[in-house]
């Protein structure tokens, strides 16, 4: 393999990156908008069904003639686990909220310079198409790559031009480009592997949700029903559960 081979297939590869680095970003961009857009229903949703695997545990717990003590105990560690998962989704809701107010400001000249620019990084800087990138850059790829998913591109040309030494990794040998390349094939192959097993995980499987106001509304709808059958099964185990314990359970 010559050098304008291994060029070419550099920059194939920095391509398929950038395109797995888009696809990461959109899906990020999703959770964001998503937990935004439909924050009241996933706060219900979430509320009702711990409170009705709560009632339905006490009720096999006393079945199972289990001590009160310990009926206590674990009703006591599900509301301290619940009001700590409120507190992060209340949280991540208010960090959702600034991002998705700024993300909607920007203008598409601003993102396709972003996107120009990001795509420049991955061939000249990116550590698994340069390969012989020190290990010690790591946390500063994840940091450029965090403000690159966040659309902060003025923070992101700030850290990179702060740290361009750190980028001045030597140029790969000639008499390692067989190895380079097999390389490349093999990263490929474990990114393949990871796409296809997130593909229908969240938020990678919502992000169509929000290609127009037909498929937001769609899944608002897909999200009612869900609300409306855990508010069902809520119902009938709280019948159980007042029937044994005589009074009601609330997170």
């Amino acid at each position: 393999m010559n050098a304008v081979e291994f060029k070419e297939l550099q920059e194939e590869f920095a391509q398929y990156i950038y395109t797995y680095e888009v696809t990461n970003k959109s899906a990020y961009i999703t959770d964001m908008r998503y937990l935004v857009r439909y924050n009241d229903l996933l706060t219900q949703s979430h509320k009702l069904e711990m409170e009705t695997g709560l009632m339905q545990t006490l009720i096999q717990m006393l079945a199972d003639k289990k001590e009160e003590k310990e009926i206590k105990a674990f009703e006591e560690r599900v509301r301290t686990d619940f009001k700590k998962k409120e507190e992060e989704i209340s949280k991540k809701y208010q960090n959702a909220s600034l991002f998705v107010d700024r993300f909607n400001s920007l203008t598409s000249e601003y993102n396709k310079s972003f996107e120009e620019y990001y795509k420049e990084f991955i061939l000249v800087y990116y550590p698994p198409v340069r390969v012989l990138a020190p290990k010690e850059v790591k946390p500063l790829v994840d940091m450029l790559r965090q403000l690159y998913f966040n659309c902060n591109f003025e923070g992101f040309k700030e850290v990179l031009e702060l740290n361009r030494k750190a980028f001045d990794f030597p140029e790969i040998p000639e008499e390692q480009y067989t190895n380079v390349a097999q390389f490349y094939y093999n990263y490929k192959k474990k990114i393949n592997i990871e796409i296809n097993n997130r593909k229908n995980k969240y938020p990678y499987n919502k992000i169509q949700v929000f290609k127009d106001e037909m498929t937001i509304l769609s899944e608002e709808g897909m999200l009612l029903q869900h609300l409306s059958a855990i508010k069902k099964m809520h119902a009938s185990v709280k019948k159980d559960y007042l029937e044994v314990f005589g009074n009601e359970i609330e997170l």
